[in-house]
């Protein structure tokens, strides 16, 4: 039950919420997240103008502003996503390049990377659509996705746009009201100038003190081989990446639940020989990883995993309740905690 941090695409279903799609009630909107995200209902949009009738949403983690309109002409609905990354000596190019192969390990169709002006800046466009499982739907949502990154000249400053439908295109209406907007930025130092109201959500994730943009690049590389079931590789590159962020902890909570991931994975192969070795692995970096962040239920879901191997039904019945209490429960990883504990409970019953 690997479950891969994303970026963007981890933030589908909540755009489903905004349409409509699904009841705001069903989503935990990530309110701990701290840096910029933490502050972005305070700065004032200085470095763009919004279009009027689009109208700013719930906070959305990782990003700074979040929109939502509705083009006049279809009726299609919108997310709009703002955020701005201090990395310096950093391409936009090299870093839309980069989003654009993530999207690509978690599932995505990605077209070609597109390069276009618009205004004063030259944007560099990612094309992605993914189908998302959504609870109460029969068939999966088509999410249609536009990222645009851009950084003025002079600038450490990377901007993202990023633009989602559902079931729809970006076309009609919107795509004027978009333009008009990528056209609204303004200058790097005006960009710089915001920034420094804040703390940058590149800093903030990835730490400070180190390249943040090879750190990516790592992280998505380490991502590729856990997907490709390369699971030594990926060992390789987490525990690299482990070594340089002790003091961020978002990034260091992520990497320990990927090596735990890893060692889960590697362990269940092993368990059938009753070598435990790796199982007991992966439940030590689950338990460094919530010293870091304790509520992280994806990383408790894996430890009720492991545990119900071991035979320990106990810890793995707590691991379960404390995942249920503090899931999303619009995910299907939440509905495959509350399966896999329910057996447990007719286990313990018939003990």
């Amino acid at each position: 039950m690997a479950r891969i941090p994303n970026g963007l695409l981890r933030n589908c279903l909540i755009a489903c919420a905004v349409f409509g799609l699904l009841g705001i009630s069903s989503i935990s909107w990530a309110q701990d997240e701290g840096g910029q995200n933490e502050l972005s209902q305070n700065l004032d949009p200085v470095f763009f103008v919004t279009p009027k009738e689009w109208q700013l949403g719930a906070r959305v983690e990782e990003y700074e502003y979040m929109f939502v309109t509705t083009a006049a002409d279809t009726g299609a609905s919108f997310t709009i996503l703002v955020r701005r990354l201090n990395v310096p000596g950093q391409d936009a190019r090299k870093w839309a390049e980069d989003e654009r192969s993530s999207g690509v390990v978690h599932g995505a169709m990605a077209g070609g990377l597109e390069e276009t002006t618009i205004g004063k800046m030259t944007w560099y466009v990612v094309k992605m659509e993914k189908a998302v499982a959504v609870e109460g739907q029969s068939k999966p949502l088509m999410m249609t996705i536009r990222q645009y990154f851009s950084k003025a000249a002079g600038s450490n400053t990377i901007v993202e746009v990023a633009v989602t439908a559902v079931q729809g295109t970006l076309e009609g209406s919107f795509t004027n009201d978009l333009t008009d907007f990528l056209s609204s930025f303004k200058n790097g130092k005006d960009l710089d100038g915001a920034l420094a109201k804040g703390t940058s959500n590149q800093k903030k994730y990835f730490g400070t003190g180190v390249d943040a943009s090879r750190l990516k690049e790592a992280f998505v590389v380490g991502n590729t081989y856990f997907s490709s079931k390369d699971y030594d590789s990926a060992i390789r590159i987490f525990e690299e990446l482990l070594s340089v962020v002790a003091a961020t902890p978002d990034f260091k909570a992520d990497i320990l639940y990927l090596l735990s991931c890893c060692y889960t994975e590697k362990g269940m192969v092993t368990a059938v020989k009753k070598d435990y070795t790796f199982l007991r692995k992966a439940i030590y970096y689950a338990e460094e990883a919530l010293k870091v962040k304790p509520n992280l239920w994806y990383v408790l879901g894996n430890m009720g995993i492991v545990y119900t191997t071991l035979k320990d039904y106990k810890n793995a019945d707590i691991c379960y309740t404390r995942a249920e209490k503090f899931a999303d429960r619009s995910t299907p990883e939440y509905k495959d905690i509350v399966i896999k504990h329910q057996f447990l409970k007719a286990l313990l019953n018939d003990r």
